[in-house]
């Protein structure tokens, strides 16, 4: 399934002379060693998001999620959806991994908690691959991008209830796959997306426990565009963003004593205030608004409609939540933002002001940098209070913003991961004025190297470092006739 070789040396040292054909399709800095680690299989979409399992030290083993790809006939999209969401690579015994929805499960089954299969490459109900993130107890959480994706309907009159609205389906969608399957037309299956936007968590090559995926629908239901998984003492706790403008930062916390399980424990919600202070709210069905008496049924309700869930208890809506990153040993959590400029899912407000959510009205956080930071109070993940800050990453490192509302001109963070060794491994989206751009910072407060650049119009999509510090993964995606997908291995050069 994939193709590897630890001999194809793809970068050349920065300063070097040469033609772009000669030299590559990256340059690296003098200090680091790149090397192709495998490459994705044509058709297979492009790798978009990457994973270092924490507990592979000798031979690091890397999850590497496949992005979309065009659909425009039947055989096409039954190509696509038992095609692979995850693929597994390096760790000695690499090979395997997700595959996509050749079964589209009910709600019910949905609901449970259960895996439609017992083992083996199973059918995951990921119509795309959005975040990974593995777990301190040795599993991989794998997301769905993009929950709407795919349902439409060409049933005239046909309108959204509230739910759907506030999920973004609806009637006319870029890709409607309803006139290709039945399955996907909402107006005769209007339950089911529900199946659709949790995150699923998977045992890993050569690790326990065995089995298939398993939806975890404690962690609430969105556009999961980030995951970073950590523990608190006996606590398990995962952070989670929905990748949509004007959505909402997340956090779960198992409870006390129930080890690795994802199925016990809570999910809460960020309220940010204007004093740099924040919140944790819980998502329990029966506290505060979410009670019978307000239309919510019972939690399995309040996990099925969580984006609305958090509009009633009052979570701040933020610019576009991506990836996030978590320091397991200084209790930092930093999450990518997108651009406010670029805020489809909100409001301007009156002369061009403040970007409201259109669900609630409420104002966007209005933060200039392209990165959120909290630290949890006590440095606990499990806290449910926390201080935060508005930061830009950059070639100098991260530094602190004030909040003065205005167009923020700052590259993108498209991705970010924490290494073993708490450094902090970024890619920066090109500008126009350079192309993309790996970044290492040994420490959050201190600069920031540079160790990859894309050249020949390459793409960097994902990054995850490794658990023996020293080494990091970046994903490449080539430009021109030949398009195709690669990761490359970032080796640093050990002196004697």
């Amino acid at each position: 399934m994939v193709s590897a070789s630890t001999a194809a040396a793809l970068g050349r040292p920065v300063g070097r002379t040469g033609t772009a054909a000669q030299d590559g399709l990256v340059s690296s800095s003098a200090g680091y060693s790149v090397q192709l680690t495998g490459s994705a299989p044509a058709g297979s979409g492009d790798w978009q998001s990457l994973a270092c399992s924490p507990a592979a030290k000798a031979a690091p083993l890397l999850a590497a999620g496949h992005g979309p790809t065009p659909v425009g006939s039947t055989a096409e999209l039954t190509a696509y959806l038992s095609g692979p969401a995850v693929t597994f690579l390096g760790g000695g015994s690499a090979g395997g991994g997700i595959t996509r929805a050749a079964e589209i499960p009910p709600a019910g089954l949905v609901l449970k908690g259960r895996s439609a299969r017992p083992s083996g490459a199973v059918p995951a109900g990921l119509l795309g691959s959005g975040a990974l993130a593995f777990t301190p107890w040795g599993t991989l959480l794998c997301a769905g991008d993009g929950l709407a994706t795919g349902f439409g309907t060409t049933q005239r009159g046909w309108r959204a209830g509230e739910a759907q609205w506030r999920y973004g389906i609806g009637a006319k969608v870029a890709d409607d796959w309803s006139r290709l399957d039945r399955r996907f037309d909402v107006a005769r299956n209007p339950q089911v997306t529900d199946g659709f936007g949790w995150v699923v968590e998977s045992p890993v090559p050569g690790g326990t426990p065995a089995g298939g995926p398993v939806k975890r629908v404690a962690l609430g239901r969105m556009r999961h565009s980030g995951l970073a998984a950590t523990a608190s003492r006996d606590r398990t706790v995962v952070y989670t963003g929905d990748g949509e403008h004007g959505e909402y930062l997340y956090k779960f916390i198992g409870r006390e004593g129930a080890g690795g399980s994802l199925d016990d424990g809570v999910l809460h919600v960020a309220r940010f205030r204007s004093d740099g202070r924040g919140q944790w709210l819980p998502l329990v069905h029966g506290r505060g608004p979410l009670t019978r008496q307000h239309g919510w049924k019972n939690q399995a309700d309040v996990l099925l409609r969580t984006r609305l869930a958090a509009d009633g208890v009052g979570a701040t809506p933020l610019p576009t939540p991506g990836r996030i990153a978590a320091d397991s040993t200084g209790g930092d959590v930093i999450c990518a933002l997108g651009r406010l400029s670029e805020a489809d899912g909100c409001e301007a407000g009156p002369g061009g002001g403040t970007a409201r959510s259109r669900a609630t009205g409420f104002p966007v956080l209005p933060l200039i940098g392209n990165v959120l930071r909290l630290r949890e109070a006590g440095r606990d993940p499990a806290a449910t209070e926390f201080r935060w800050s508005d930061e830009e990453l950059s070639g100098q490192g991260l530094r602190m913003l004030s909040a003065e509302p205005r167009t923020r001109a700052s590259r993108a963070v498209r991705d970010l991961q924490y290494g073993a060794g708490g450094e902090l491994w970024a890619v920066l989206a090109d500008d126009g004025s350079s192309g993309d751009e790996l970044l290492v910072l040994d420490t959050p407060e201190g600069p920031a190297r540079s160790v990859v650049k894309a050249e020949q119009g390459a793409r960097f999509t994902a990054t995850a470092a490794t658990a023996v510090g020293g080494q990091g993964f970046v994903a490449v995606r080539t430009a021109g006739a030949e398009e195709r997908s690669m990761v490359l291995s970032v080796q640093e050069r050990r002196t004697a």
